[in-house]
């Protein structure tokens, strides 16, 4: 298995975001954030078969590519992805920039805590 370090981060991959860094934040954050639950499909938009789901809803969480009903739907362009990797956007300034189209949720204060919980 690949370790990844933080300064190797400008180089991963979607696929390599998803599987170790955000499975990694949800292992590690997942208790702070209780209320969180259900499924958030994210969408990178410009790349055709990236669609993944974190499940939440389950005792053992998890998250994995491809498609399945969701009760967040959260949809980005690569590109953004990588900036907020990168620290170079924020997320909730992108979704109030329109650049982050979501469906499903009307509480920020829980979009907030989902992008907490994934990108710290």
């Amino acid at each position: 298995m690949k370790t990844i370090v933080e300064n190797d981060i400008n180089m991963l991959s979607v696929y390599e975001i998803f599987e170790y860094r955000f499975s990694s934040a949800i292992k590690r954050n997942r208790s702070k954030y209780p209320l969180l639950q259900g499924g958030w499909k994210i969408i990178i938009k410009d790349l055709p078969d990236e669609v993944w789901v974190i499940d939440l809803s389950k005792h053992e969480e998890y998250n994995k590519k491809g498609d399945a009903d969701a009760n967040v739907v959260i949809s980005l362009s690569s590109q953004l992805l990588m900036d907020i990797i990168n620290n170079a956007r924020e997320p909730i300034e992108a979704f109030t920039q329109g650049a982050i189209q979501i469906s499903g949720i009307k509480d920020i204060g829980l979009l907030t805590n989902f992008a907490r919980l994934i990108f710290s």
